[in-house]
């Protein structure tokens, strides 16, 4: 019986330790993601014969900015069904996770969006993060508390 104990201790901890390992080196690959678009370099001759180096830059970026509107942080709501409204990058993906749910949504041509969720009784941390159509990404935290006691 000690034996088998043994054996399944040892066999726990290893597969314990690859999948967190595995976790990890995902996470890293994540967390340093690689440029989508360098900036491409053409040689084109010259008539001296002297190469010529004609840098063509592709990569793009976007100034955006998450805005949220409604509910202001740190609200105190009376219902359990909260409207959030924001702004963000025209056609920009917005998800939004909460404790127990997740929602998702894209803002209209004009960076406007609103989405109704859920939130749980006492307080909540509402995370955002937002996407523009070059997946560039920002991230917000919104809390709010749902009470229903009289103020």
């Amino acid at each position: 019986m000690l034996k088998e104990l043994l054996t399944a201790l040892i066999l726990g901890a290893l597969l314990g330790f690859g999948l967190t390992g595995g976790y990890y080196a995902y996470k890293k690959n994540q967390s340093n993601p690689q440029p989508k678009n360098l900036t491409q370099i053409t040689v084109t001759p010259n008539p001296s014969n002297s190469p010529q180096l004609t840098p063509e830059p592709t990569l793009t970026t976007s100034n955006f900015e998450l805005s949220i509107d409604e509910p202001l942080p740190d609200a105190i709501v009376s219902n359990s069904k909260v409207t959030l409204k924001g702004s963000f990058a025209p056609q920009g993906f917005i998800i939004i996770n909460t404790l127990n749910n997740t929602y998702s949504t894209t803002a209209d041509n004009a960076g406007n969006f609103s989405i109704d969720i859920e939130v749980d009784s006492g307080a909540n941390i509402i995370k955002i993060d937002a996407f523009d159509k070059n997946d560039n990404q920002i991230s917000s935290e919104l809390t709010i508390t749902y009470s229903t006691a009289k103020i």
